[in-house]
């Protein structure tokens, strides 16, 4: 009997020692463009952010290449169920036509699956040439966002329109400190 018991527990440890180890998948991810770059919060698993990127165009920059949408499908498909993939993405769109917006913002939420929660960080940029259609592009996420279950906005916007020395000279990077207000705010979106 007792060889028996010894057989059994060394074959059962050879099964648990042989048996790959399960995948573990990131409970949310970042994708976003060269603000997300020196972001990295506390909870999200995997940033893929590229310099210059928009929705869809690929960017330049040390980070990931491919499209905005590109890396949102990707994104999407590695994170957890019901967890989240945070969207910080806008910043470069708005040099765009802005009758372009809608398809772009609604691209963007399609690439997420509806299992999935999205939070989507508002651009922000200083120059006063953009803000009409920063307010455009925001109105569009507010209007596709809302509603919607498992759906917020990081209100980065008005953060740093309001907080002085969050962002660098250039009125869109950001400063260390600018940093770490983003990375709190995402993470209280994400963990809240």
């Amino acid at each position: 009997m007792r060889r028996r018991t010894s057989l059994l527990l060394i074959a059962a440890a050879l099964v648990v020692a042989c048996t790959p180890p399960t995948p573990t998948l990131p409970v949310s991810v970042l994708v976003g463009n060269s603000i997300s770059i020196p972001i990295s919060p506390s909870g999200i698993g995997w940033v893929d952010a590229s310099g210059s990127r928009t929705v869809w165009s690929s960017g330049r920059g040390p980070s990931t290449s491919g499209t905005g949408y590109e890396a949102i499908l990707k994104a999407a498909r590695i994170v957890e169920p019901g967890r989240w993939v945070v969207i910080e993405l806008g910043t470069n769109d708005v040099t765009n036509p802005s009758s372009t917006y809608p398809w772009r913002v609604q691209q963007a939420l399609d690439a997420v699956p509806k299992n999935r929660c999205v939070a989507w960080v508002t651009p922000h940029r200083s120059a006063v040439a953009y803000q009409q259609r920063i307010d455009i592009w925001v109105d569009e996420v507010r209007s596709r966002i809302a509603g919607h279950p498992c759906r917020a906005i990081v209100e980065w916007r008005a953060k740093a329109s309001s907080t002085p020395g969050l962002l660098r000279s250039d009125g869109i990077h950001l400063t260390a400190r600018g940093n770490e207000v983003l990375h709190d705010m995402i993470v209280d979106v994400v963990d809240g």
